[in-house]
């Protein structure tokens, strides 16, 4: 029996509508960013799981284009695939979960075919964050950055930017395991402002640790798996696999959707280049995203220019806020957070 929901997400609401099969695979991934609205709210967009099987793939196997629609180092998420176009409708195969989906462009719905619960909730899950991602990025106002965030009880929400292994992840959880702080986003944000201040909103994405962190917390030690243990750090931190968790995976159950941002933290190392400009804008990911590819097709009906400007405003208000600091990671994570604290404190 199929069930719907409404969801929102800043100036964004969308219906999805999923069996029960599905829905308790997706509904905790999504209750830590999205909020449930009253059904009879008006939406921008349509997602509907279906547990069947497409039943003409190989029209779109036969004459469809290749086409990438996940970008990532990790071959089980470098979804791959083909997209065949018949009139206002697009057709994509997912060769990794091998799952259906089709695009209504007129009525923007999205229905999506597989017969495996768990590889549909993964794409319902991913098409639909993609598409609220795109409607966020045309509707203005707020940007995407590659950014870490944490709140305290006092309400300061501190905001991590800096390029790949700066230790966004690190330094995030170990101010959430040993100092009380609130998760508010993993990997990715979106800033803007509210009452002429900077704000915030988190983005459901997993953690993504390597053997090395996860090792390093006691509370992430028990998911390493039984190869690596008793190995240096060192070693760990040459082995580049990671594993994919959620935060009650991790232990964290103090979670937060949303804040005004306290302190912007631009994460460098002793010795290297920390040009500001070039650091935020490697890390806006408002409307170009490294790993979200534009596969669904609905980049027609966005003004990109407007994006743009809004990034680049989003961006000189970071630039210019009273207050950003760039902190010189260390090797030793106790100093880096002593020397975070001395920076904002």
């Amino acid at each position: 029996m199929k069930e719907f929901k409404i969801y929102s997400y800043i100036n964004v609401k969308w219906k999805y509508v999923f069996s029960e099969n599905t829905m308790k695979l997706i509904v905790p991934f999504y209750n830590d960013y999205y909020v449930e609205c009253d059904e009879s709210e008006e939406y921008d967009f349509k997602v509907e799981l279906v547990e069947e099987n497409y039943p003409d793939l190989q029209k779109i196997l036969l004459r469809g284009e290749e086409i990438l629609i996940h970008n990532s180092e990790k071959p089980l998420f470098h979804d791959k695939g083909k997209k065949l176009d018949v009139g206002t409708v697009r057709y994509v195969f997912n060769d990794i979960t091998n799952s259906v989906y089709e695009i209504n462009y007129i009525y923007n719905e999205v229905y999506i075919y597989n017969t495996d619960v768990e590889m549909l909730a993964r794409d319902g899950i991913r098409v639909s964050r993609d598409f609220v991602k795109f409607f966020v990025d045309k509707n203005g106002d707020f940007s995407m950055f590659h950014c870490s965030a944490v709140l305290n009880d006092e309400g300061e929400c501190v905001v991590f930017i800096g390029e790949k292994n700066k230790g966004k992840t690190t330094i995030s959880l170990d101010l959430i395991y040993k100092y009380g702080y609130s998760e508010l986003s993993r990997d990715r944000v979106y800033i803007g402002t509210k009452n002429e201040r900077l704000y915030i909103y988190g983005w459901p994405t997993y953690y993504n640790l390597t053997m090395k962190t996860l090792d390093f917390f006691e509370e992430t030690k028990k998911l390493l798996p039984p190869k690596y243990n008793n190995m240096q750090a060192e070693v760990l931190s040459r082995i580049k696999s990671k594993m994919q968790l959620l935060p009650e995976d991790i232990g964290i159950n103090r979670k937060v959707k949303e804040a005004f941002i306290t302190h912007f933290v631009v994460l460098n190392r002793e010795g290297e280049d920390c040009n500001l400009k070039r650091i935020i804008a490697k890390n806006s990911f408002s409307p170009y995203d490294t790993y979200t590819t534009e596969w669904h097709g609905m980049e027609i009906m966005c003004n990109k220019n407007k994006i743009l400007s809004t990034a680049k405003n989003i961006s000189e208000k970071l630039l210019n806020y009273d207050n950003l600091v760039v902190l010189n990671v260390d090797k030793d994570i106790n100093e880096t957070l002593r020397r975070l604290f001395e920076k904002i404190h």
